[in-house]
């Protein structure tokens, strides 16, 4: 019991010397806040906004189109989506379908240092139509 209380004689003022010890911000880095953009009802709502509204094509129908629609674009600083380019298609209007169907969201835009800046996103549909 001794040894601790010496100990802690001697410990307790370099514990109060390091407690007292201001606080100098400029010695911290700065904070980069950095985030991809996002759809702010979440990736579920998204995707249902899509599948339950699409129209396929009679030909897309008659084929019964399935695979997968792979699409990049590019989520502005004010929330908008733009320059929509098909990496993987299925042709028959699907991927023209998909776009005005995204063009109507609204996204929660990418941050760079704290400010929103435009971002590209890929995102994969997957299309399987009977």
């Amino acid at each position: 019991m001794r040894k601790f209380a010496i100990l802690l004689l001697f410990s307790a003022p370099l514990f109060l010397y390091a407690q007292n010890k201001g606080y100098d911000e400029s010695q911290n880095m700065k904070v980069n806040v950095n985030q991809d953009p996002f759809y702010p009802a979440g990736d579920m709502k998204m995707y249902e906004h899509v599948f339950y509204n699409i129209e396929y094509s009679q030909e897309a129908i008659d084929a019964k189109a399935n695979g997968e629609v792979l699409l990049n674009f590019t989520v502005n600083a004010d929330s908008s989506l733009s320059h929509f380019t098909v990496v993987k298609g299925l042709g028959y209007g699907i991927e023209e379908s998909i776009i005005e169907l995204m063009k109507q969201l609204k996204f929660a835009p990418g941050m760079v240092n704290g400010k929103p800046t435009n971002k590209n996103i890929l995102m994969s549909f997957p299309v399987e139509v009977e």
